[in-house]
């Protein structure tokens, strides 16, 4: 199953870029039921880093496996994901449109593991309007001033 996601962040390519690699950074920020994003090895920011995502579920919190496969600032990157119940891989690009825009499109691969087999139908709907959401929310706190990229 495939989930999009796009919008356009009033930011250069350059920082647009870092903020969305630094997941710790935003994630928990923009979902409410992320409980915690965490850097898990001493790598760089690039491929190989790896974090912790816990997510609240309905009997307990699930636990997400997350990391860089691919990192090319400020154009591409893509993650890894394993969790209990699915497993997937995502790619963001960043296109700039502007000395100080940019569109940053997501795309998530997503297949089920395990009892994810019989929860997909339900999940994917979900997923699909979490994803869009996450990306809306980043502009918004971008906008106000209240989510700003790493210092270079």
């Amino acid at each position: 199953m495939k989930v999009q996601a796009q919008v356009a962040l009033p930011l250069p390519i350059e920082q647009a870029f870092a903020l969305m690699a630094d997941l710790d950074r935003w994630l928990p920020e923009v979902d409410e039921s992320v409980l915690s994003v965490t850097r898990v090895n001493d790598a760089e920011l690039g491929i190989g880093a790896i974090w912790t995502e816990r997510v609240k579920a309905p009997v307990r919190p699930m636990e997400f496996r997350i990391e860089f496969t691919e990192y090319n600032p400020p154009h591409r990157m893509t993650i890894a994901t394993i969790g209990p119940i699915l497993h997937g891989t995502g790619v963001t690009s960043f296109e700039s449109v502007g000395d100080d825009e940019t569109v940053v499109r997501f795309e998530l691969d997503i297949s089920p593991r395990g009892l994810g087999f019989l929860l997909l139908p339900i999940m994917g709907s979900r997923l699909r309007d979490t994803e869009q959401a996450r990306f809306d929310e980043v502009k918004r706190l971008v906008e106000r001033g209240q989510l700003v990229p790493p210092p270079d």
